[in-house]
């Protein structure tokens, strides 16, 4: 079991094993490869209580889990298209000589297509750096063993 899983950490594993040393990315990058492993080890963890015939905790925590697991796809996706808006963004910049933050700045204030690119750029950043981190906070409360919510007297 949990092929799909495996193929799916194989390639965020992949990906961030190509751009982790990228020049602006890489810490976001970074960012994404700690989720990654974060995600990892809480479905172990599930695995193992499963297999251990605790059938009931991983239910009691699958929304949290879920939205990890959504948190980390779409900080790859978005990190995916951060690497190609940068590449193009790049591409503009040096066409039309904006060679220094602020000569980028003013093209991407004139230019759509550089306005575009420069918005997957903050995109990206913006979600790695300010929701992302709620992987960990979420995984802290997967693994902290409370079953109160199940141990409510009625």
């Amino acid at each position: 079991g949990g092929k799909l899983f495996l193929n799916f950490l194989a390639m965020l594993g992949e990906f961030i094993e190509t751009h982790k040393a990228h020049p602006t990315l890489a810490k976001n990058i970074g960012r994404l490869e700690k989720a990654k492993d974060t995600l990892a080890h809480v479905t172990v963890n599930f695995g193992k209580m499963g297999a251990g015939g605790d059938m009931v905790y991983p239910i009691l925590h699958a929304c949290p889990y879920l939205e990890m697991f959504g948190d980390v796809m779409v900080a790859y996706l978005l990190l995916d298209q951060a690497v190609i808006a940068q590449e193009k963004l790049d591409a503009i910049c040096s066409d039309k000589g904006a060679d220094s933050a602020e000569a980028r700045k003013s093209l991407c204030e004139k230019d759509d297509e550089a306005k575009f690119y420069w918005g997957k750029l903050c995109s990206a950043d913006f979600f790695t750096t300010q929701i992302l981190p709620r992987v960990d906070a979420r995984a802290e409360s997967i693994q902290s063993e409370s079953r109160s919510a199940l141990e409510v007297i009625f």
